[in-house]
């Protein structure tokens, strides 16, 4: 249902992001530009576990502490010290005024880029594996096979899905019409799942894999990119499954 393009391999591959058509990666805690064929064409001097590049200013997830920096022009403005977890996930809304964090302290975290400071705390019963933003949505996943979506503007909880495993990533078409989860196992059992943002309802699986451990996605130009391990898959969709 989905075919292997080509595959680059790299050494403890981590985040995939993209900004202004543009393919970043942390790689061994290094955060670099990569083009499309997954060669490294640009080197940053920046430690980062997890990454957000928006305009001059780059969001990252210290490796060694449990702190959010933020770089401006590669210049280090500030920290953000308020999780007492590892940080898994960074958001950041349209307007740069908000910055959303998941960790492993079991909270999700709102802070102003205003003043950088924090504005609330939601607690969970479990990790927060990622946050995503898409349009006035945002997407929650938790560690016990939950994803949980919210409301902006009020905070209020408007839907949920419910996997069969623990999903660690999820990605979101530009339509916004479908979301894709992908499990992380230890069970030799992942899944990458495509369901309906509108109903919550799965449409249906898009693969099994033998791989362990996915360590990031991206989807990007209807293409989704897995970094698995050593190196990066990109799988392309066949046309005729409508799904884009």
């Amino acid at each position: 249902m989905s075919r292997l393009l080509t595959t680059s391999k790299y050494e403890n591959i981590g985040k995939l992001r993209t900004y202004q058509n543009k393919i970043y990666m942390q790689n061994d805690y290094k955060l670099k530009q990569i083009n499309k064929q997954g060669a490294v064409i640009k080197n940053f001097m920046i430690p980062t576990n997890n990454f957000i590049i928006s305009e001059d200013f780059i969001y990252t997830i210290n490796p060694r502490k449990y702190n959010i920096d933020i770089y401006e022009n590669n210049t280090k403005l500030t920290s953000l010290t308020q999780h007492c977890g590892a940080i898994n996930s960074l958001a950041l809304d349209k307007d740069s005024n908000s910055l959303y964090s998941g960790a492993c302290d079991n909270t999700l975290k709102i802070w102003d880029m205003n003043t950088y400071q924090l504005i609330t705390s939601i607690m969970y019963s479990s990790r927060v594996y990622t946050v995503k933003l898409f349009n006035d949505r945002l997407y929650v996943v938790l560690e016990r096979t939950e994803i949980k979506v919210y409301n902006i503007h009020t905070m209020e909880n408007i839907m949920n899905f419910e996997s069969p495993r623990t999903n660690r990533f999820i990605e979101i078409t530009n339509d916004g019409k479908k979301l894709i989860s992908i499990s992380r196992s230890t069970d030799y059992d992942n899944q990458i799942i495509i369901w309906d943002t509108h109903t919550g309802k799965k449409i249906f699986e898009l693969e099994k894999s033998e791989i362990t451990r996915y360590t990031s996605t991206l989807l990007h130009n209807d293409i989704l990119y897995l970094g698995v391990s050593e190196k990066i898959g990109k799988w392309e969709y066949i046309n005729d499954l409508k799904l884009f």
